[in-house]
Formats: structure tokens, sequence, C-alpha cells
């Protein structure tokens, strides 16, 4: 029995909510976390839980490309491997 999709990343409100909060609100990735319902301590580690979430990781992509918003370095280097450019 095959798993249809089963190469597309789950993305869960949590992570399209804290996506929207840090492309379209500008807030940092730790008070986006935050406000998304993501624990202190999870929060406390920003861009390590965004390196570890295959989820939020596919979420902060799609809202940049939405919005055709370059993303800073950093977060860029996250999401898409290595900083572009």
């Amino acid at each position: 029995m095959s798993v249809p999709n089963s190469r597309r990343p789950v993305v869960s409100q949590h992570h399209r909510k804290c996506a929207r909060l840090i492309v379209c609100d500008g807030l940092s990735v730790s008070e986006a976390l935050l406000q998304a319902g993501y624990s202190p301590k999870q929060a406390k580690k920003s861009l390590n839980t965004v390196r570890r979430t295959v989820g939020l990781r596919f979420a902060l992509r799609h809202e940049f490309e939405k919005h055709e918003i370059p993303p800073p370095p950093n977060v860029a280097a996250v999401i898409y491997g290595s900083v572009n450019g």
C-alpha cells in the first residue's frame, strides 16, 4: 500500500501561522514561534527549531515566495540549505 504525496511535508496550522508572522508581520523567529503556540523552550532555540521542522521550513519558503520577499540571509540558509548568491 503506497501513501499518496508521501514526499510532501505535513504543514500544520502552527507552521503556517508562524511563517505568516515572520514574513507579513516582521516578527523575529523567536517571537513568531511563541505566538504560534510553540513552547518558550522551543522558541528560544529559534532557527534550530526551524532547521529541524520540515513543515515549518516548507511554510516559510512558501510565504516568502508567495509575497515575493527575499528572506534574510540567516533564514535563507536554513530554508534553502545554503545562502543564495
